[in-house]
């Protein structure tokens, strides 16, 4: 049984002259929030279409990306159905309209160009019946053009394709024939290709479709390659689909239990405090590795970024991940990226705020960095935020605070610390309007320093690791060449200095971005400030559109490149994976160091080679400064404006912000906050199931008329794009 989630709009819709759309798409979908904003955004471009997404139970976001993605796109349409992708894909035929179905998995793309060359031949080649695309993969590497050869191969001469090709049927054949068999949890697709082999009309069409390496990724190539052939092999031989199911998802059927009392169980935290357990498939109590997240990362992640510099799935499931625990601020900043509605929102409940930290624990595993931010979070009681600070250092994440300074004193501060807080970032500029004790307003960030220098004095001695970030905009950027040498400076207690590009939200009062202040024009004078160049090629951290990181050894107020050698961070990379450096303790960090050397001898080489390279290069600074050296990052973060988001850049984002349907870019989050903070949501208090306004109640109707006017604006038609195909196909 099915549960429409969306109304039918017919206004983007091309349809025939019986009121019907030509083709009707459909994508089963189970836990695939990586992969549904952008298939969303891709079938949104094909007018002619009406696409239906068919979900089983995701509890991954899945859900709400994709009701986010159908609030301004007519022809995308949701249902629910039982779980199982044939039942699902029959639950979207009945509910097709179209002459045509097309059954498209979530991590295939159908381009423009191979929709349009269908609709052409399926239009004029009357004997058409069925068929399917041609596979190709979405990776460069040379051994996936042998798997698209061998496909192709099977293709022809068997006219063999499987639902990665997405198979295509009219309505009327898939009726007749009885849909998919509901009874086969696996080779569903080959099943249904063999009875429509039987039937007169079946082509493969010499157009393409584009389908995710993620698997091949995970398993390996040749792994899941051979697994593959001997899984096709074994159903040729008769064993039935069932078995080989518990083959081919063997974490599945080792938790049926789970998956189905999973939404209902609880687990309880060392205060006895009983706790939601994560809503994800299978997952029941068990969080996944730091390895199975990485894997996940590095499979959402775009072909041509998967390179050996990449950070996302190779060192880190994420950069970072921002837990807003408030809206309110106490300052009025000219960048504000806060909104209209945030000091208008009610602050988030800590049982919410748990669920949330647990969903960041699930999607990118132990080791995540969890910004711990909002207006200000220092806003929040006290008791409440060293609660939630403790609660996501007890998940194996790593807390950090983002304030602004003025209310982060040092005894909130050691009370921070020791609840397990990591890292203190305090966005301290001149787009602030901070005000000196005499009450007049910082004129430059030179004097802007007096206030830098008390929060580092706050923090000295805490063992926690401090960040200043700086919005460069055009009333300071002339000032970066001297920040820089502040930096440097004070890196015995200072570990990072974020710039952030000035980044146009709609909001505050300076709008747009001088040409000048562009990653590469920050990059450069941090280079010339520090006299020794620094590599900030080393590491690719998601697009490198949007982040430049450079690492430094600093000594005697002059900064060195760490990484002389580029290379050196891919070779010892893996060789130290699991070692635990403990920031707070670099006792026991240089003992777990010692430890995991003896081990590998091989290591003391390069350790040795390392330190000796650095020693000679910065010998006279170090008898200078007395043989002390601290290790100063600096980081270049390029945030979009709200009107020009790139869509790439949105979906391979290593800055996500935990919402209440999953994890979101922070730069798509900013440009629509009022939608996201303002959105109802369930949340269980003290075993009582409510739904949680987060609007305080004297703006309710206020918002909700606004919102209406908002939503009709978005439901306005878009031009229709049309372009012929040129290339045919024969039967």
């Amino acid at each position: 049984m099915t549960t429409t989630f969306a109304s039918r709009s017919e206004a983007a819709v091309g349809r025939e002259q019986n009121g019907h759309p030509f083709v009707s798409i459909i994508v089963p979908t189970l836990n695939e929030a990586p992969n549904v904003r952008r298939q969303a955004l891709a079938l949104s471009r094909l007018p002619e279409a009406e696409a239906i997404f068919v979900d089983g139970g995701s509890c991954d976001g899945t859900l709400g990306e994709i009701e986010a993605s159908l609030r301004d796109r007519g022809n995308l349409h949701f249902i629910k159905a039982p779980r199982g992708r044939a039942r699902q894909m029959n639950a979207g035929a009945q509910k097709a309209q179209g002459e045509w179905l097309i059954f498209l998995h979530a991590d295939t793309i159908l381009p423009p160009e191979s929709f349009r060359a269908f609709l052409k031949t399926a239009r004029n080649l009357s004997r058409l019946n069925s068929g399917a695309f041609t596979f190709r993969v979405e990776n460069r590497r040379w051994a996936y053009r042998y798997l698209e050869f061998y496909v192709g191969m099977r293709s022809k001469l068997l006219k063999l394709p499987f639902g990665d090709q997405a198979i295509f049927v009219k309505r009327r054949l898939f009726q007749k024939l009885g849909g998919y068999r509901e009874d086969f949890p696996l080779m569903e697709d080959v099943e249904i290709v063999q009875r429509l082999n039987k039937q007169s009309g079946f082509a493969i069409l010499n157009f393409p479709v584009y389908t995710s390496a993620r698997r091949y990724e995970i398993d390996g190539f040749f792994k899941r390659g051979l697994g593959n052939l001997y899984l096709q092999w074994l159903y040729r031989r008769g064993m039935h689909p069932e078995k080989l199911a518990a083959m081919y998802y063997p974490a599945a059927t080792n938790n049926v239990h789970h998956q189905t009392q999973g939404r209902n169980a609880t687990m309880s935290n060392s205060n006895g405090k009983v706790l939601p357990v994560l809503e994800a498939a299978g997952n029941g109590r068990h969080w996944p590795t730091a390895a199975e997240c990485k894997s996940k990362a590095w499979g959402r992640l775009s072909p041509h970024l998967r390179t050996p510099e990449q950070w996302l799935g190779r060192r880190k499931a994420i950069g970072c991940v921002s837990l807003e625990i408030t809206q309110r601020c106490n300052l009025d900043c000219e960048l504000c990226y806060l909104s209209e509605m945030s000091e208008s929102t009610l602050d988030i409940p800590m049982a919410e705020l748990k669920r949330r930290a647990d969903e960041i624990r699930y999607h990118y595993g132990p080791g995540t960095a969890v910004q711990i931010s909002g207006g200000d979070p220092t806003l929040r009681q006290e008791d409440e935020l060293i609660e939630i600070v403790r609660y996501v250092a007890s998940l194996d994440m790593q807390p950090a605070l983002l304030t602004n300074g003025i209310k982060a004193t040092c005894p909130l501060l050691e009370k921070l610390a020791e609840a397990g807080l990591m890292d203190v970032a305090f966005h301290v500029d001149m787009t602030m309007k901070l005000r000196k004790s005499n009450k007049e307003y910082y004129t430059s960030e030179e004097e802007l320093n007096e206030r830098r220098l008390e929060y580092i004095e706050r923090a000295r001695g805490l063992k926690i690791a401090v960040i200043f970030n700086t919005t460069l905009c055009s009333k300071n950027f002339h000032e970066l060449p001297m920040l820089v040498k502040f930096f440097c400076d004070h890196a015995d207690v200072v570990g990072m200095c974020s710039f952030q590009l000035q980044a146009d939200t709609g909001r505050g009062t300076l709008h747009g971005r001088p040409d000048d202040i562009s990653p590469d024009n920050v990059v450069r004078l941090i280079n010339e400030t520090v006299t020794h160049p620094i590599n900030f090629g080393v590491l690719t951290i998601g697009h490198p559109q949007c982040n430049r990181i450079g690492y430094s050894l600093v000594s005697n107020g002059h900064a060195y490149d760490l990484w002389h050698d580029p290379g050196i961070i891919n070779r010892l990379a893996a060789k130290f994976e699991g070692v635990k450096i403990d920031r707070r303790n670099p006792a026991a960090a240089a003992k777990n160091l010692a430890k995991h050397l003896a081990k590998h001898p091989s290591l003391i080489w390069e350790a040795a080679k390392f330190i000796g390279v650095h020693g000679w290069r910065m010998k006279w600074d170090l008898l200078r400064s007395g043989f002390k050296a601290n290790k100063l990052s600096f980081f270049v973060h390029n945030f979009m404006h709200a009107d020009a988001l790139d869509q790439e850049r949105v979906d391979n984002c290593s800055f996500m912000v935990m919402t209440p349907d999953g994890p979101l870019s922070m730069c798509l989050h900013n440009a629509h906050r009022d939608a996201y903070i303002t959105k109802e949501f369930k949340v269980n208090i003290n075993g009582e199931e409510k739904i949680f306004n987060p609007v305080r109640e004297h703006k309710r109707e206020y918002w909700a008329k606004k919102l209406a006017v908002m939503q009709k604006a978005a439901e306005a038609p878009m031009p229709r794009l049309d372009k012929s195909p040129t290339e045919a196909v024969t039967i």
